[in-house]
């Protein structure tokens, strides 16, 4: 372990905020789905009991589902400096409810990794009570060659939420 990972969590223990970590891995095909491939609604209002499948139509296997303490600040603060230079970088065209993000790379245990996040809404992260997509990411090394220090990661707010 890298020694500043401590010094970094301790940071964010004391200054980060409580945000989502939503992750959907695997998964079998939901019964919804019509023999084109599309889910149908109207099977799972027939069926309220059932699990809802994700937006591909696929009852995951794997979720994780934790709050972890980050940095995430909207991307348009400042606009100057290091933090601007990396927020252009990961979200291009940088959109007004777009936010950059710290993450650590494990945190409670659970190994945070953002590089195949889903952009469909299977995969998400929640701040401040509102859903954000993961655009970009790059896992940044420590000054000591670790690279599991942390994640820097582009996040694009959704506009409307998938049902429950």
């Amino acid at each position: 372990m890298s020694a500043t990972i401590p010094q970094f969590e301790a940071l964010l223990t004391s200054m980060g905020s409580d945000v989502t970590y939503h992750k959907e891995e695997g998964g079998v095909p939901c019964p919804c789905r019509t023999p084109e491939g599309f889910r149908d609604p109207a099977w799972h209002l027939a069926n309220p009991l059932e699990p809802v499948c994700n937006e591909e139509g696929i009852l995951p296997e794997v979720v994780t589902d934790v709050i972890v303490k980050a940095s995430v600040q909207p991307a348009t603060i400042g606009q100057r400096g290091r933090a601007a230079e990396r927020a252009n970088a990961l979200l291009g065209d940088v959109q007004r409810d777009d936010h950059f993000g710290i993450f650590p790379v494990t945190w409670g245990g659970v190994t945070l990794d953002f590089s195949d996040f889903s952009d469909s809404g299977d995969d998400f992260i929640v701040y401040d009570s509102r859903r954000f997509l993961v655009v970009a990411c790059d896992k940044i090394p420590d000054v000591d060659g670790d690279p599991n220090h942390h994640w820097e990661v582009g996040l694009r707010l959704v506009k409307n939420t998938r049902p429950e």
